[in-house]
């Protein structure tokens, strides 16, 4: 049998990417399965190719079971995606599995989504969609949006995406706060100068008409974004919410109830929870939520990149050599 590592790819990467890995001569290449293949069929395929060194590509979940299929000789798992909330780190780090991930390069495309959001949220778009498709354009039947300018925004989370975030948002003429564990410090912001760090998301929102969501989704995290922070925004005369982070970062039972009853006056979201939403959730159906599918990072040139990356972790962890994106295993580790 070849000595070479052996990379299982499940799918989910773009075709320069697959292209990439069957090129790659240092490796052996299975997969990837037709495009509708059923995870029972996915599985069955990686336990018929076993030993598996390398698991490159998106597969959701990641857990115990793939881990089994892919035998004891497994060394790394790669995703695409920045995230990996999909992904079982706790089983991969018992393992001593290397885990990577594409995080920066989809900074740009996000924070673009996001201001995509802040606008079309104001100027109630879904409004102005069906105003137009009725035919009638008449000053009372067209909804009436508000100014960007001016408005005052808060963004939890300055990481790598918030801080994109509030590098596009501030040309706008808007006041940017933000809320972390701790201060960032901060390049200069167009038009601001430094970012007031505000301590605490309840402080955050007495202080806003808009929260931006981009942080991760983590204990801490979870449910955040509920009914009592979202009756403070605006000075409780209804704000509005825009989610680039994680769905379940934000109560959405409470904020689909904002919704209805007046008290949150739009809502942007490329994240949901759970996801996809069903065809009959009630999101769905409300004017005042503009929706997304999780499509933040749905550019050619981003979704090329970061499917690169997780070909180049994935190879090089295979090989046990320095990975460009690798997460810290040992704070998962028991």
């Amino acid at each position: 049998m070849s000595t070479k590592p052996r990379i299982f790819c499940p799918g989910g990467l773009r075709p320069v990417a697959v292209e990439q890995l069957a090129r790659n001569d240092s490796i052996v290449l299975i997969g990837p399965p037709p495009e509708k293949a059923s995870r029972a069929e996915i599985l069955q395929l990686i336990r018929e190719n076993q030993p598996i060194h390398g698991l490159v590509g998106y597969l959701n979940p990641v857990n115990d079971e793939v881990l089994d299929a892919c035998g004891p000789e497994l060394k790394v798992v790669s995703t695409p995606s920045v995230g990996f909330d999909h992904i079982s780190v706790p089983s991969l780090a018992s393992r001593s599995v290397r885990l990577g991930h594409s995080p920066s390069i989809l900074n740009h495309a996000v924070a673009e989504t996001c201001v995509l959001l802040v606008l079309a949220t104001l100027r109630k778009w879904n409004g102005m969609q069906k105003a137009l498709k009725s035919g009638d354009w008449s000053v009372n039947h067209i909804p009436l949006g508000n100014d960007l300018r001016h408005l005052n925004i808060g963004i939890i989370g300055l990481g790598r995406v918030g801080l994109e975030c509030a590098y596009r948002l501030a040309p706008f003429g808007c006041v940017i706060r933000y809320t972390d564990i701790r201060p960032v410090p901060v390049a200069t912001v167009t038009g601001q100068g430094s970012l007031e760090y505000v301590p605490g998301a309840d402080l955050l929102a007495e202080k806003s008409d808009m929260l931006v969501v981009a942080c991760d989704l983590n204990a801490s995290t979870r449910g955040m974004v509920g009914e009592r922070l979202l009756r403070k925004l605006r000075g409780g005369k209804g704000g509005w919410v825009v989610n680039v982070g994680r769905g379940p970062v934000v109560d959405q039972d409470a904020l689909v109830r904002g919704l209805k009853e007046g008290w949150v006056q739009g809502a942007g979201l490329d994240v949901m929870d759970p996801e996809p939403l069903p065809p009959n959730h009630e999101l769905l159906s409300l004017e005042n939520a503009v929706l997304l599918p999780h499509q933040g990072t749905a550019t050619v040139e981003t979704r090329d990149s970061m499917a690169l990356m997780c070909v180049e972790n994935g190879i090089k962890g295979a090989h046990g050599q320095l990975m460009p994106a690798e997460i810290d295993m040992a704070r998962y580790r028991k």
